[in-house]
């Protein structure tokens, strides 16, 4: 017997009829325009993959929401990109936090133009980890109206528009937009260049450490409880898997906390 543990470039490219598909997890890895020009409805992405290659899920037509495990390093350019402006989906997408940079055109869509087109993607949750958003990684999305960013430090955004429409509209335009981000770092978002012009910056009560989501129980203590993830718990499905190990201290913010219980 073999293992399969990729799906190679091309694997199902303009399989248009394609409607499902069930990974084993086994997988590591998803190749170059794996399943470019399908229709799947639904896809869940294994905990085993650790890479996605160029355009793996673009161009997909009904795929509502894409979530993209925390064992994941690699996003290749254009991933999920998609075709249709006048499409509804990939509505919500979750990138977990082993992934540090969100390539060109990662989420984008596209149809041969770069119009203003809105309600193609509403949420979007950015893991931790991420340092840097490349060129247009979200581009002609304006209908964006939450955005999760779970990193302790703003990341760079390359160039002065996310969103890369004709008019350089940025996914900040959207007068109901909401910046989620991690306890204890509102005013880092407010004064950093892109971040800072969200027209609304909440900060939620918990941060993310290596996976593990925390909330201060008390800054005069210093002590903490491991909780859950808010955002994944009301829009995803994201869970703990495998061998989890909590630390005794973990540090947050430049200051080292203690911790001293799993909340409810």
């Amino acid at each position: 017997a073999y293992t399969v543990t990729a799906i190679g470039d091309d694997a199902f490219y303009d399989c248009v009829n394609l409607t499902s598909v069930k990974l084993p997890n086994t997988i590591l890895g998803i190749g170059n325009y794996a399943f470019c020009y399908t229709s799947i409805a639904d896809i869940v992405i294994p905990a085993s993959v650790e890479s996605l290659g160029d355009y793996a899920l673009a161009r997909i037509n009904g795929l509502s929401k894409l979530e993209i495990p925390s064992n994941v390093t690699r996003i290749g350019v254009g991933a999920f990109q998609g075709r249709d402006f006048n499409s509804s989906a990939r509505s919500l997408i979750y990138i977990g936090h082993g992934v540090q940079t969100v390539p060109d055109g990662a989420v984008a869509f596209y149809n041969g133009s770069y119009g203003r087109q809105s309600g193609v993607l509403n949420t979007v949750y950015l893991g931790s980890n991420i340092t840097d958003i490349n060129k247009g990684a979200f581009g002609n999305n304006i209908g964006i109206t939450k955005v999760y960013c779970m990193a302790s430090t703003p990341p760079a955004v390359s160039t002065s528009y996310l969103s890369y429409c004709d008019d350089n509209t940025d996914m900040y335009s959207n007068s109901d937009v909401v910046l989620y981000v991690p306890y204890g770092t509102r005013e880092n978002y407010h004064t950093a260049p892109f971040w800072g012009k969200f027209p609304s910056i909440a900060e939620i009560d918990y941060f993310v450490v290596d996976g593990i989501s925390y909330r201060v129980v008390s800054e005069v203590t210093a002590t903490c409880e491991v909780t859950f993830d808010g955002a994944t718990y009301d829009e995803f499905t994201q869970e703990y898997v495998g061998d989890i190990v909590v630390p005794s201290t973990i540090t947050w913010g430049g200051k080292k906390y203690t911790v001293t219980s799993v909340g409810d």
